[in-house]
């Protein structure tokens, strides 16, 4: 992936009144979804016990709302970025890669939402901290 040049502008993506993510738009036009999650929100499949387990299987990934993809699908922006609150790594896919290889997903803790669940393959990981 080539390197991007600094933010311009920052927009936040709402689902209702909650913000779930944030558009970053670079100097060049290259926009990018930045979604912010936490370890206990990985998806691990169930027949898994444990997150290790699920990606052995390769059923374990990070779950987006579907109805942010098909907003991200219409606006054109083809990367998505999930960061990580804890140690602040940035896990960075397509969204051709969400449409082909995720699966559906209907998570209680986030009030019902269905979600895709996109396994940590189809992910290219920047561990620690990464500046956008």
């Amino acid at each position: 992936m080539h390197v991007l040049d600094p933010i311009q502008k920052t927009e936040d993506m709402k689902i209702g009144r909650k913000v779930v993510g944030q558009v970053l738009t670079h100097k060049n036009g290259q926009q990018i979804l930045l979604i912010n999650r936490t370890m206990n929100d990985i998806i691990r499949g169930q027949s898994n016990k444990m997150i290790s387990h699920g990606m052995e299987t390769g059923e374990a990934g990070w779950p987006v709302e579907t109805i942010l993809l098909s907003r991200m699908k219409m606006r054109g922006i083809n990367l998505i970025a999930i960061k990580i609150k804890a140690n602040k790594a940035v896990y960075v896919s397509r969204l051709s890669s969400w449409i082909r290889h995720s699966t559906t997903y209907t998570r209680r803790k986030r009030n019902g939402s269905y979600q895709k669940v996109l396994p940590f393959e189809h992910f290219v990981l920047k561990a620690g901290i990464m500046k956008l």
